[in-house]
């Protein structure tokens, strides 16, 4: 017998332009959510899920149209409009009871019945749902995904706005808490055990789990459109070789570089050009906080394409066309999913550019790939590194790569196992 599920999913949309704006398809929380939901819909074609999303003008695109590209029907998927705060850390606190509440009850008033789940991407807002739904005597399930974990052995904010207890709070509330990666999950449960009781602690870690956050292997290899496409690469690059940074870049003063892009186009891109220029760097450069104009002025080796971000048949097409792709996070434990979606958009023929730490050494560990191609890992090396893989064809290393991280980290692989964990797969026995 077919159970009912019904899930109210609430985003953590972090990728804004100069305007305030919310740019979705330049947003990996956006995109996880769609490709998620796709396979979900796979495995159970009954599924219903209520997104949370900010109001339409606050958004460059219209989120109904993307769902319609991707194939979603409103049977499935239904957007509930609500205000967000479009400053990433403001929006870890933004909580519009009353606006929530009515989206919420005029959708269930319409003889849908409660949501069975209610799926958090944020921490710092579950004690804020699960508040909500106890006011309205509602039980659903929570579950919390971390994908930006804040601890102690790993900070990404200033301690005066630390993320960590309300994370952990999160898992305590939470009846099931995925995890980004299993390297995150490690970290969560080293630093739980040293900072709060044994008790507590080994509680929160027994309700741990993880789904992967990777990508789908259909979106990312869907033909571009190629009237979508602003610029002529091979006339851009003049045929060298392309180093491809997809995600945001950082530095300067104005925001905070986890990514480390700011430091390897401010640092070790002008480094590596004294000893040869051979190369070109493009990058995705989503939220323009560093604008395109800056990178040229600042990076020796940067070819700019267009004014803005790439949309997303640029973004498939340069991810597919790259020589190397660069993902050089260190405390961001996951390591950012663009990288593997150029692994995927280029069928193995792209080299990373990784330090040798958390999911990135998994991914190397796997394939045995040679140990002068890592990155250290206080990235001390990367300029002789990158100078390396430049020297580097396609090798047996790379499709191997590509071959594990399917398995490993693309959806239309994790899914079913998660949905059956979940309870979400499509033939169960009520309870």
């Amino acid at each position: 017998m077919s159970k009912r599920v019904h899930i109210l999913w609430q985003l953590q949309l972090s990728v804004a332009n100069l305007d305030k704006k919310f740019i979705l398809t330049a947003d990996s929380n956006w995109q996880i959510f769609v490709t998620k939901a796709i396979n979900m819909v796979k495995v159970n074609p009954d599924i219903m899920i209520d997104v949370l999303i900010p109001d339409i003008d606050q958004c460059t695109e219209n989120p109904l149209a993307l769902l319609a590209d991707a194939g979603l029907k409103p049977e499935n998927v239904w957007l509930l409009e609500i205000p967000i705060n479009q400053n990433p850390l403001a929006t870890r606190y933004d909580f519009p009871w009353d606006r929530i509440k009515k989206v919420l009850g005029w959708r269930t008033a319409d003889n849908l019945g409660m949501y069975t789940h209610v799926y958090i991407n944020d921490p710092m807002l579950l004690r804020h749902y699960k508040a909500l739904f106890y006011v309205e005597k509602q039980k659903p399930k929570f579950i919390v995904q971390t994908h930006f974990l804040d601890s102690p052995s790993g900070r990404i904010v200033d301690d005066d706005i630390s993320y960590w207890n309300g994370t952990f709070e999160a898992v305590e509330k939470a009846d099931i808490s995925l995890w980004h990666c299993e390297s995150m999950r490690r970290v969560f449960a080293q630093d739980a055990r040293k900072d709060f009781s044994d008790t507590r602690a080994t509680a929160a870690i027994k309700k741990c789990d993880v789904w992967k956050d990777g990508y789908s292997i259909n979106e990312i290899r869907k033909p571009v459109n190629v009237a979508n496409l602003r610029f002529d690469l091979l006339t851009a690059t003049q045929g060298k070789k392309i180093v491809w940074v997809p995600n945001r870049i950082g530095g300067l003063g104005r925001s905070f570089d986890y990514t480390n892009n700011g430091k390897f186009m401010f640092e070790i891109v002008p480094e590596l050009w004294k000893r040869r220029q051979d190369f070109v760097v493009i990058a995705g450069n989503p939220n323009q906080k560093i604008s395109n104009n800056e990178l040229a002025e600042l990076c020796p080796a940067y070819v700019k394409l267009i004014e803005t971000a790439p949309n997303r048949d640029e973004y498939r097409y340069l991810s597919a066309k790259a020589d190397i792709v660069v993902a050089l996070y260190l405390n961001d434990t996951n390591g950012g999913l663009a990288s593997l979606e150029s692994m995927e958009a280029s069928d193995g023929k792209v080299l990373p550019l990784f330090p040798n730490v958390n999911e990135y050494k998994t991914y190397f560990d796997n394939v045995n790939f040679p140990k002068h191609l890592r990155v250290a890992e206080d990235l001390s090396d990367t300029v002789d590194v990158l100078d390396r893989l430049l020297n580097v064809g396609q090798t047996p290393y790379s499709v191997e790569l590509l071959n594990f991280v399917r398995g490993y980290a693309a959806y239309e692989y994790t899914t079913p196992p998660m949905m059956d964990y979940l309870g979400w797969g499509r033939e169960l026995k009520d309870e």
